[in-house]
């Protein structure tokens, strides 16, 4: 594999089929599918029903089933499905683990940057409710 994508421009390349696969972001309505598709996989999910992102858990999941596979690969690069099947075992793990890489790394560093920014807005706004400044009077 080559090394990592820049969050800056999300693609990888992963040799297979004999040639250098680009593997990129997903578009937002396809993250979002993706998204309610790890959603349905039980082993990725705490025991009050949300997604705990777990590198080994992801790949296991992900790997372990051919519909969900097939999807993120097929929506990340150019392979089509006929073409997966085809591949080494080997090759087709380095094109689901770039897809999530990629993805994931996407979702999970623009996600934590936006919650920073969001927390200290909020922590802005309840300093500004608990100091208010006092109204001028009617008498000044």
């Amino acid at each position: 594999m080559i090394p990592g994508p820049s969050i800056l421009n999300p693609v990888r390349e992963v040799r297979a089929a004999g040639k250098l696969v680009p593997v990129r972001e997903l578009s937002w309505r396809d993250a979002l599918l993706f998204w309610e598709k790890l959603k349905r996989q039980k082993s990725l999910l705490t025991e009050g029903g949300e997604i705990k992102l777990d590198a080994a858990k992801l790949l296991d999941a992900v790997s372990a089933n051919i519909d969900l596979a097939q999807w993120l690969v097929g929506r990340t690069s150019n392979i089509v499905v006929a073409d997966l099947e085809k591949l080494p075992l080997s090759e087709t793990l380095d094109l689901i683990g770039a897809a999530l890489e990629v993805n994931i790394g996407v979702i999970a560093s623009r996600l934590k940057n936006v919650r920073s920014r969001l927390a200290a807005m909020l922590a802005g706004e309840a300093t500004n409710k608990s100091n208010p400044t006092s109204p001028p009077s009617a008498t000044s």
